[in-house]
């Protein structure tokens, strides 16, 4: 089985826009995927996916959230939100695919010296 986890690992501000402070312009993002199969050195299989997510523009200053009160969870809430469900299951397939591939054996490529 691969779990899944998301996490905000940056974010791009704009330090004041009509008076608001610290406006999100873009979330740096990553995505992980680890196999609970261990690899012979003890390491779970594992890939991740990371990108940038640009925010809309503020229309609505009313639900506006002051930086300090942001949690990753609503970050990545708004990324999700921004990639969309379909986009989000291709990058997880993505995942599983190559966690999957790394799980076959490297095969040699041997040059036969015929006599």
């Amino acid at each position: 089985m691969i779990t899944y986890k998301w996490t905000c690992e940056s974010v791009n501000c704009n330090p004041e826009i009509g008076g608001l402070k610290n406006v999100i312009l873009s979330v740096n993002w990553k995505l992980e995927g680890v196999c609970d199969e261990v690899k012979d050195n003890g390491d779970n299989y594992s890939s991740d996916i990371s990108g940038i997510q640009e925010m809309p523009a503020i229309k609505d200053t009313s639900n506006f959230s002051e930086f300090k009160t942001l949690t990753n969870e609503q970050v990545l809430s708004w990324v999700k939100a921004g990639i969309g469900e379909e986009i989000i299951k291709s990058m997880e397939d993505n995942i599983f695919d190559i966690i999957q591939a790394s799980k076959i054996p490297v095969v040699e490529n041997v040059r036969l010296t015929l006599l």
